[in-house]
């Protein structure tokens, strides 16, 4: 979930020695050009995120901005796996995404709005029984249309936890994310962050 490498990037320009991993060879072609064109190295690299090919070398896996819940319960608790045998042991798995109890008690069915000249119209419909939003974005620009369909589980603090600790992760600490900074989880927090350790 590196993407084009929005935090990679920042952060090898940091000093840290970055990898990425996607799995759209498009956005790790766009990383690769800024990586080179802001002179930093960094390693990008094409895979699943459920099967991360590293075992035992990273002293962080980060996991932002919601790249975390697309998968059934199977799919989502192998990518925590993934992230636990990359560590070292003592590494940290962070994990930022929508927190639940805010987005249920603040969800909106549709929205639209227009980007660089692209019309973009969401459709979502929450279903409770299985914690997941499933929507349908659709994009327009002139006359071209085109629509993509998602479906994201959402996570609260503790079924992140549990989930975790399910992957082998403990120490599992949760933090709420606002436009405020880091701060305590509660049912106000917009965004959850979950920061779990590989035992040493």
């Amino acid at each position: 979930p590196c993407g084009i490498g929005r935090l990679t990037i920042p952060l090898a320009r940091m000093g840290l020695r970055m990898t990425g991993a996607d799995f759209q060879p498009a956005y790790l072609a766009r990383a690769r050009c800024d990586a080179k064109k802001h002179r930093v190295e960094a390693e990008f690299v094409r895979c699943d995120m459920r099967e991360l090919p590293f075992v035992g070398q990273f002293d962080a896996v980060i996991n932002w901005f919601t790249s975390f819940g697309y998968f059934d319960e199977r799919g989502n608790l192998a990518t925590a796996q993934a992230a636990f045998a990359a560590l070292k042991p003592g590494g940290k798995f962070l994990v930022e995404l929508q927190n639940k109890t805010w987005s249920v008690n603040h969800f909106r069915p549709s929205g639209q709005q227009t980007v660089n000249g692209v019309e973009i119209t969401d459709r979502h419909h929450w279903n409770g029984r299985t914690s997941r939003a499933e929507a349908v974005w659709t994009f327009r620009f002139g006359r071209r249309v085109r629509r993509h369909r998602l479906s994201l589980r959402f996570y609260s603090g503790p079924e992140l936890r549990t989930l975790l600790r399910a992957a082998g992760f403990g120490d599992i600490q949760l933090f709420g994310h606002t436009k405020g900074g880091v701060a305590r989880l509660s049912r106000h927090s917009p965004r959850l962050i979950a920061i779990g350790t590989k035992p040493r």
